[in-house]
């Protein structure tokens, strides 16, 4: 539509409808590992906070341009306007549950990962306790 046109080239109160109908945008910047990711690949990551990127009331950060900009060398990538708005974006898909807290990221290992772990540390240290009381 003209409208939609109109938001894109200006990359201004651009929706996510805009992004997702747009030839002109195939992928968008992983918050975690900085590469490309295909858009439809991003919508089945992030479908649930791209879904209100949709201009409601009209505030700032429902439009994709408060998070991202138009790759000044890759045209058809949207990346991150900044650090700032990337760890908005990590801690919003934190918050719903979408993607473990970077901390975890940092360390390599998920909530569900570090309790696996932990647990296992558990059944270990009895199983230990219980050789030594054989002895």
């Amino acid at each position: 539509s003209a409208e939609d046109e109109r938001a894109l080239s200006r990359f201004s109160n651009v929706k996510w409808q805009h992004v997702s109908n747009s030839m002109q945008f195939d992928s968008l910047e992983d918050p975690v590992t900085g590469s490309a990711i295909d858009k439809a690949q991003y919508f089945k990551i992030y479908g649930e906070m791209l879904k209100t990127l949709d201009g409601q009331d009209s505030l700032p950060d429902t439009f994709v341009d408060f998070f991202f900009e138009k790759d000044s060398v890759n045209q058809s990538l949207l990346r991150f306007k900044g650090e700032a708005a990337k760890g908005d974006w990590m801690d919003w898909a934190e918050e719903l549950g979408i993607q473990p807290s970077f901390d975890a990221i940092k360390a390599g290992e998920t909530p569900e990962d570090k309790k696996a772990r932990e647990k296992e540390l558990k059944v270990r240290d009895k199983m230990q306790k219980k050789d030594k009381n054989k002895e």
